[in-house]
C-alpha cells in the first residue's frame, strides 16, 4: 500500500492544482481521497499525486474533469501497461531514437555496469520480452540484485519465481504491451536510470539481432525513474503486494542526487555506451 506522507501543501506544489480544487474535487467526486493525521490534517500518497497529474493531461486532452477522473480511478488494465508510453508521456517533444539492437546491448551494458559500479541500487527493475532475453543476462542482473532490496524481472516466464528468486521472476503474458519492451528501472541514493525501448513493428523478436529495431529513451531524471518503477509495479501489485509495498517505501525516499550528479551519471553512461560499440 503506498505511504500517505505528503501534505496538502506538498500535493498543491507537485501537481500544480489548487487547495481549493482539491477539496472541491474531494467532495465531488471522492477524489483524491486523503488519509487524515490525529490532528485532522490531510495526508496524500506519491500515487494519488500521479493519479492528478494524469487527471491534468487527460482534462489538457480535451476531457471534462468529470470523464479525466473517472477514467483515472478505473481499475488498471495490467495487460495495456506500456512503459515506453509512459516514459514518453514524461519526456514530452523529446524525440525516441531508432536504434539497432547491438546498440540497444551496448546502452543496456553501459546503464547497468555504471549502476554496478555504483553499488546504490536500492530498486532493480528489468523487463525482457522473452524469457530466453533474460537467461543471457541473468548473471548481469543476479549481480545487480545483490545490491538492491527489491529486485524483479519481467518476461513471459512460465510462471511466477517469488520463492529464493533473487531478482523475481513475474510473467507477463503474452497478450501485453510488454511482450514488445525491453527496459531497465535502477533506483538508488545517487545512482538512479531508468531506460525504456519498443520493438518497432517492422521488427520481429524473432528476426537476427542485426535486423532489429528498437526506438529507445533513457533518463536520469529521479521523477522519470520513478514513474516508471511505479508503472512496473502496477503489473505487480496483485501478485506480489508486500514485495510492492517495500518498493514503494525505497522509492518514498527519493533520491539525494544533483544536477551535477545527474549530468556526471549521464556522461559515465554515454562513455560506457561508445566504448561498447567500438
Amino acid at each position: 500500500m503506498s505511504r500517505f506522507d505528503l501534505s496538502i501543501g506538498e500535493i498543491v506544489e507537485r501537481t500544480g492544482v489548487s487547495e481549493p480544487t482539491l477539496r472541491v474535487w474531494e467532495r465531488r467526486y471522492g477524489f483524491p481521497e486523503p488519509q487524515r493525521t490525529a490532528s485532522g490534517h490531510r495526508r496524500y500518497s506519491r500515487a494519488q499525486a500521479d493519479a492528478l497529474a494524469r487527471v491534468l493531461a487527460l482534462r489538457d486532452s480535451g476531457l471534462s474533469i468529470t470523464a479525466a477522473i473517472a477514467r483515472v480511478q478505473l481499475p488498471p488494465d495490467t495487460a495495456s501497461v506500456s512503459l515506453f508510453a509512459t516514459l514518453r508521456g514524461l519526456q514530452g517533444e523529446r524525440v525516441a531514437r531508432a536504434v539497432r539492437k547491438p546498440a540497444l546491448v551496448a546502452l543496456s551494458h553501459a546503464i547497468e555496469d555504471e549502476a554496478l559500479a555504483c553499488a546504490q541500487a536500492r530498486v532493480a527493475l528489468g523487463c525482457f520480452q522473452r524469457e530466453g532475453f533474460y537467461r543471457r543476462s541473468q548473471a548481469r542482473w543476479r549481480e545487480l540484485a545483490s545490491t538492491a532490496p527489491v529486485a524483479a524481472v519481467l518476461a513471459d516466464f512460465g510462471q511466477l519465481r517469488a520463492d529464493g528468486a533473487h531478482p523475481v521472476e513475474v510473467p507477463i503474458g503474452q497478450s501485453a504491451q510488454l511482450t514488445r519492451e525491453w527496459a531497465i528501472v535502477l533506483h538508488g541514493g545517487r545512482c538512479s536510470v531508468c531506460m525504456v525501448a519498443r520493438e518497432l513493428a517492422s521488427s520481429n523478436v524473432d528476426a537476427s539481432s542485426r535486423d532489429r529495431s528498437f526506438e529507445t529513451l533513457w533518463s536520469v531524471d529521479p521523477d522519470a525513474v520513478d514513474a516508471l518503477a511505479r508503472a512496473c509495479l502496477t503489473v505487480m501489485a496483485d501478485r506480489l503486494p508486500g514485495m510492492v509495498a517495500r518498493a514503494e517505501e525505497e522509492l518514498a525516499a527519493g533520491s539525494v542526487a544533483t544536477a551535477a550528479e545527474q549530468i556526471r551519471l549521464s556522461a559515465a553512461i554515454t562513455d560506457r555506451t561508445l566504448a561498447g560499440l567500438t
